[in-house]
């Protein structure tokens, strides 16, 4: 599947989409533009976010880049004018409705960070669930070096990823950090050499995709709220959330297969 520009006559397609096996992957295929995030990519990738979270079928989300780059950020070449209040809020509400949907939606969503996460190209890597990186690519905010502040998340993400702090300290200075400096800061949980890297992480979307998706999604909303509520509301949060979790089909079908002594069979529902 693929979803292209609403050019007809440039055809080109702005994002890549297959799913199999409950796993729904999106590939940003701009490589000529390093995936920058130009408007037409970027209304392709809410599309294609909007059509994941849709689609009872599609159980995880994968996001990566074609070519040697994850996604450098906004498109610089939108930036040559000065942008009006009004116009730059605008945008920015059109881009939250996707993010929103990647940060609390409740099914689980990887990145893959193939190359590059910059800008704007951060926080999309960021505001997944799980980050897979290959091992020659690094994060870097960009933001300073335009005079902007961090967006798609980075501000919420990152101080609660590797701590108020640090997170000032790699936005202030536009710092850049390998994939092994993530790993060691909590922003990667994997780091794989080129060949290996998708596989890797498809692994992992594949279990996901046979997990029990309706409890992966009530956990993530949990350590959402975990940083916002207080020790009582969250509580009564949680309570609301292991009570749904109890009537769920997969609920029912993992305590007959611990009965049975066999695996699991989830159907998401």
């Amino acid at each position: 599947m693929a979803l292209e520009s609403g050019n007809e006559d440039a055809a080109i397609d702005l994002v890549q989409v297959e799913c199999v096996d409950g796993v729904m992957i999106i590939r940003m295929n701009r490589p000529e533009t390093r995936n920058a995030l130009t408007p037409d990519l970027r209304d392709a990738l809410g599309v294609a976010v909007s059509a994941f979270f849709a689609d009872a079928d599609a159980r995880c989300l994968v996001i990566t880049g074609v070519g040697t780059v994850f996604c450098a950020g906004g498109d610089l070449k939108n930036f040559r004018q000065r942008q009006t209040f009004e116009a730059a809020r605008a945008r920015m509400r059109l881009s939250h409705q996707w993010v929103g949907q990647i940060m609390s939606g409740r099914k689980p969503v990887i990145s893959v960070v193939n190359g590059p996460a910059v800008g704007a190209g951060l926080g999309l890597a960021m505001m997944a669930d799980l980050v897979f990186m290959a091992d020659d690519a690094y994060l870097q905010p960009g933001f300073t070096a335009v005079g902007l502040v961090p967006d798609y998340g980075l501000g919420m993400i990152l101080p609660r990823l590797m701590g108020p702090m640090r997170a000032k300290a790699f936005l202030f200075n536009n710092t850049r950090i390998t994939s092994q400096e993530a790993l060691a800061l909590g922003l990667a949980v994997e780091v794989h050499a080129h060949n290996v890297l998708l596989e890797a992480a498809l692994a992992q979307a594949r279990r996901l995709a046979k997990g029990p998706t309706q409890a992966f999604g009530l956990t993530k909303a949990l350590i959402e709220a975990g940083y916002e509520i207080s020790v009582a509301d969250y509580l009564e949060r949680e309570g609301d959330a292991q009570a749904l979790a109890f009537t769920t089909e997969d609920h029912a079908e993992g305590v007959a297969a611990f009965q049975e002594r066999r695996a699991p069979f989830f159907v998401g529902a």
